[in-house]
């Protein structure tokens, strides 16, 4: 399975809007790098969000970008900010079909499941900043079986025309 792993973009404050959704930069950088997502040729066959505003909205930018119903993201806790790896694995081994699969999320639970994916301890040894996105293959849904296959920033993604 080929994860593809996005941070929603840069939100308001909690001070503006309780809900924090994402503010106009967000939404710009987002889909930038859901244009670049496109241009790179890349499809989903699952794309799951967090339930909260920022990360539904990121996806749903993303899926109307490269082709994806909006009705079909998949909108769980299992990738909630502070998920469990092992709860996220879960969740894709039940949807193992999918081959191709992406994840709105946030921080520390996107790093971690880097780092648990690769093996790696923590989560600081794994930068992801808003709108960006990493690609990870997973052999199996369990730590240390995964290889990471690129992650680009989002002013990176921007230069994909």
């Amino acid at each position: 399975m080929d994860l593809y792993l996005m941070q929603h973009g840069a939100c308001l404050s909690e001070d503006v809007n309780p809900d924090q959704p994402l503010s106009p930069v967000g939404r710009e950088a987002v889909a930038r790098s859901a244009r670049a997502a496109k241009a790179m040729g890349l499809a989903f066959e699952l794309m799951i969000a967090s339930p909260k505003t920022r990360a539904r909205e990121t996806a749903a930018i993303v899926a109307e970008a490269v082709g994806y119903p909006l009705s079909a993201v998949l909108v769980t806790e299992e990738v909630k900010a502070l998920a469990r790896p092992e709860t996220t694995y879960e969740l894709l081994r039940r949807r193992r079909e999918a081959r191709r699969v992406f994840i709105a999320g946030h921080l520390p639970h996107i790093p971690r499941l880097i780092c648990a994916s690769l093996g790696l301890r923590g989560e600081s040894a794994v930068h992801i900043e808003n709108a960006g996105l990493a690609c990870l293959h997973l052999e199996d849904f369990a730590p240390s079986r995964g290889s990471l296959e690129w992650s680009l920033s989002a002013w990176q993604l921007a230069l994909i025309r």
